[in-house]
């Protein structure tokens, strides 16, 4: 019995806090206070009007503590606040949420006073706010001594889903909260801006497409904030104000997709994303068209709810598929591992912040605005951090294999042209030793041989004993590489080609194999000159410093040629390779007026480097 006592007890108490709560003494208010846990809502759906003021029937529920948040499929209720002042005061009631379609306004004084309002997007008329936000509807109350004032208001979605709070503000913390707010915003818009335009500007620059989905992604959720906060409401006036929505509507595509396909590039191996995509991209496809095309096209309630559950239902099998891939991708690449962190986070955001509101199954959060632009801003520093980590892998590796391509080039090389050194160095031996020796015995033991036969046999010896000088690599051991190249120049200076070389700080060359490949390729270089250029003139310079690195220019006068063209050439390639081997930069400029050569960054230390 006591027990029963004390549960009809707490059941009058609850109704009296009820009662008590519906009446509100703003002098026992703050400067912002959220009059939503108070509103009361109506039982019946539409009051009784007598001439132009509403009559409701003694049918009020207690207020709502989840507040006002309402999903796409619920109709337009009626709530009421009471307030009461004991002396003179202005104060604005604020709705903050623009994105209400319908929202309808009565104010009712104790001196019989009744203003009727009806706004909303869709009506032709909009509420004026106070100083520069335009995230919500305010309106300015003037209360007389003693005043009560019953605020009577009614918002409707029309298939779209509403969840504002209603406040109560002091005129000055209105425009002061405003005002701060803006800053805020602009300061995060800013921050945003200047991330998407770096990373478009990566993404032109170096060509990867991932920069730029990158950019469009967050470009598109930013705009989808902004939709969000009602930017576009002002901007299409009153003949175009589902634009706003058709446009929220477009943003989130553009974004759902995009990152999608940002996802597909960032991580490392495709073949996951590349199965789903194969049957989202057409399903995704459909449903855009179809969906934009009935938005513009009908503003029936069930169409719009039926557009906005669909777009709700894809985001999140998109949101579904790619957390699950990234999990799975998440323990072959470190990349992989904080982008499934990054997903996590977005899923619980969203899930917390856009999805359960817009569905009514919790009270939007005032601080949401704040929290679209935070996470935002928080995704687009994350995720360029990231890209930036990853360019800078994918340019790691491509330098070592790149230096791995070296290598393999310099010893391929140096295998090559020591197998060409020592076939030469046979074939001069066996022309020197063997055919030369021969013809110097048939020259010395044949006397019936005419003069002019003498002549020609000596000549033939002459360019036998040349050609197998050539041949064989130079020792360097009783000349240096200096007074070989001096005399090697020599041999090609005649009338018709005249040979000049200069020498500026060119050191003693410690390493034979350096020494070895320099003149070989001097010696390839004026051979060439003599038999194909028809130059005048060659002139070779050696240049050395202090790091032991040299660098030789070759210049004729010649015909030039087309280093494309001859590019399979023996002698190019011997070019090639020797420069390669000795780590030097080959550059080969050719024009009808000549032809200049440049061997640059020669090691001359001991070691040649690997």
């Amino acid at each position: 019995m006591k027990i029963k006592l004390i549960i009809v007890l707490l059941f009058c108490l609850l109704k009296i806090t009820a009662s008590v709560n519906a009446q509100i003494k703003i002098e026992t208010l703050n400067d912002k206070f959220n009059l939503t846990p108070y509103a009361q809502k109506y039982g019946v759906d539409q009051p009784v009007f007598q001439g132009n003021r509403p009559v409701f029937s003694n049918n009020w529920e207690k207020p709502n503590r989840k507040g006002l948040s309402k999903g796409p499929t619920e109709e337009g209720s009626w709530y009421r606040l009471i307030l009461t002042s004991e002396k003179e005061a202005q104060k604005v009631l604020y709705f903050n949420y623009s994105l209400i379609p319908t929202l309808e306004l009565w104010v009712l004084s104790s001196g019989g006073d009744s203003i009727h309002y009806y706004g909303g997007t869709s009506s032709p008329v909009h509420l004026k706010s106070l100083g520069i936000s335009d995230k919500g509807y305010s309106y300015v109350l003037n209360f007389d001594e003693g005043d009560e004032k019953i605020i009577y208001f009614r918002m409707e979605g029309q298939g779209w889903p509403i969840h504002s709070e209603v406040f109560l503000f002091d005129v000055t913390s209105f425009l002061e909260s405003n005002q701060h707010e803006f800053y805020i915003i602009s300061f995060l818009r800013a921050v945003v801006i200047t991330l998407l335009s770096i990373g478009f500007l990566i993404g032109v620059l170096t060509r990867q497409p991932v920069f730029l989905f990158y950019a469009l992604t967050f470009s598109a959720g930013i705009l989808f904030a902004e939709c969000e906060v009602g930017l576009f409401i002002d901007i299409f006036k009153d003949q175009y104000h589902d634009a706003n929505y058709i446009m929220r509507h477009f943003f989130n595509l553009v974004y759902i997709l995009s990152l999608v396909y940002f996802y597909n590039l960032f991580i490392p191996e495709q073949r996951f994303f590349k199965k789903f995509l194969s049957w989202f991209n057409p399903l995704f496809l459909v449903f855009s068209v179809v969906s934009i095309v009935s938005l513009i096209a009908s503003k029936n309630p069930v169409v719009v709810y039926v557009n906005f559950i669909s777009i709700v239902i894809i985001s999140w099998v998109s949101f579904g598929f790619s957390t699950v891939i990234l999990y799975k991708k998440r323990k072959f690449s470190l990349l992989s591992k904080y982008l499934f962190w990054v997903q996590i986070s977005r899923v619980v955001i969203i899930a917390i912040f856009v999805t359960l509101p817009h569905m009514g199954l919790i009270q939007r959060s005032s601080y949401t605005d704040y929290v679209y632009y935070i996470f935002i801003v928080y995704e687009s520093i994350v995720y360029f951090y990231l890209l930036l980590k990853r360019s800078i892998t994918i340019y790691n590796e491509k330098i070592e294999l790149k230096k791995a391509m070296l290598e393999k080039h310099k010893l391929y090389s140096k295998a090559v042209l020591e197998g060409q050194e020592k076939e030469r160095n046979r074939i001069g031996r066996e022309l020197h030793d063997s055919i030369g020796g021969n013809l110097a015995l048939f020259n010395k033991s044949d006397t019936s041989m005419s003069q002019e036969a003498k002549n020609l046999l000596t000549n033939t010896m002459d360019s036998i004993r040349n050609l197998s000088h050539e041949l064989i690599s130079p020792s360097f051991h009783h000349i240096s590489f200096k007074e070989s190249i001096i005399d090697l120049v020599s041999k090609y200076n005649s009338d018709k080609q005249k040979v000049i070389v200069q020498f500026h700080d060119w050191p003693v060359i410690k390493n034979k194999e350096t020494q070895h490949h320099c003149f070989r390729i001097i010696q390839e270089l004026i051979h060439n000159a003599e038999k194909h250029s028809q130059a005048s003139t060659v002139f070779i310079q050696f240049f050395g410093n202090d790091d032991e690195i040299g660098n030789i220019y070759y210049e004729d006068n010649g015909i030039g040629f087309d280093p494309q063209t001859v590019k399979g050439g023996i002698g190019l390639n011997n070019i090639d390779f020797r420069s390669a081997s000795i780590g030097a930069k080959l550059t080969i400029e050719s024009s009808v007026k000549g032809t200049i050569v440049k061997i640059e960054h020669i090691s001359l230390k001991k070691e040649v480097s690997k």
